[in-house]
């Protein structure tokens, strides 16, 4: 459009250039991801899953779950042209040959695992001997494989949770076998069924809450846009009878999932929510 900036121009053209890298760098992700753990019995696994519970919000770009209750929360980057992390943490790449600060991938993954630990809390999760069941929760970022990564000493600080996509799988297998017996014990003591991680993972599908993000508000070309461009909001089929909450007995809301295995159904979910997570599934004739 010539009506809009060459400075925004190249601000979009950069924005765009982040999103595809990114993109492509959680797609490689997925396919090894997927390649390893997905179809078994063993493990349940989820991408893009954004939650929210007490105000706080996680967007995790990929969420493994296994039989001993083991979530691996997974952040994805891209880091094209290397990292570098110091002693304190920090993390640094490159534009062109100009180190940039970036924030720490870490420790944005360990807020997201903050959100879903508050989340599991206040879901029904499994109980053996009538006492709940804890699960173990690790963090990990995958850095595209092409991807240059810079360390500190281990003794200055720890980066073994930093590891290019490629090798997750076979980290996760090192980590098994490395397990002495006292742990393996401990545990298959807590080992549940195929069918118990597979309700966790819907579960926690139930509580995806899509955003929709406003890129020409980032991008600063609203005014440029011409009226018929617009975004216009999608109608939602027309509603019949609103049934009542299974948990709370409360009015229901009709609402539309946009990812996940669910993309484009609409559910019914409680109209309190987060104060009440009840939703049931809309029926054809609805």
């Amino acid at each position: 459009d010539p009506r809009i900036p060459d400075d925004i121009k190249r601000k979009i053209e950069k924005e765009r250039n982040n999103v595809s890298a990114g993109a492509k760098n959680e797609r490689d992700s997925a396919y090894f991801i997927d390649f390893r753990f997905g179809g078994g019995l063993n493990w349940m696994v989820l991408h893009d899953l954004r939650i929210e519970e007490a105000g706080r919000t996680a967007q995790i770009d990929h969420l493994l779950i296994n039989r001993f209750l083991e979530f691996y929360v997974l952040e994805s980057k891209s880091f094209g042209n290397g990292i570098a992390i110091n002693e304190l943490g920090e993390f640094t790449t490159w534009i062109g040959n100009r180190p940039v600060g970036t924030a720490s991938p870490i420790e944005q993954n360990r807020r997201h695992i903050a959100v879903l630990d508050d989340l599991l809390r206040a879901l029904p999760m499994p109980k053996r001997l009538g006492i709940r069941l804890a699960p173990t929760l690790k963090s990990f970022v995958l850095v595209s494989n092409d991807a240059n990564i810079k360390r500190p000493p281990k003794s200055k600080f720890n980066t073994d949770e930093v590891i290019k996509a490629e090798s997750f799988a076979s980290l996760v297998d090192s980590e098994i076998d490395s397990r002495g017996t006292a742990v393996m014990l401990s545990g298959i003591a807590k080992m549940v069924a195929s069918e118990t991680i597979e309700t966790i993972a819907r579960l926690l599908l139930s509580e995806h809450r899509p955003i929709t993000f406003n890129y020409a508000g980032k991008l600063g070309i609203e005014t440029y846009l011409a009226a018929e461009s617009k975004e216009t909001p999608v109608e939602s089929p027309q509603q019949s009878a609103v049934p009542t909450c299974p948990k709370c007995a409360g009015d229901m809301v009709k609402r539309k999932a946009s990812k996940g295995i669910n993309a484009g159904n609409f559910f019914w979910g409680c109209s309190t929510y987060p104060k009440c997570r009840g939703t049931l599934a809309i029926a054809e004739s609805d």
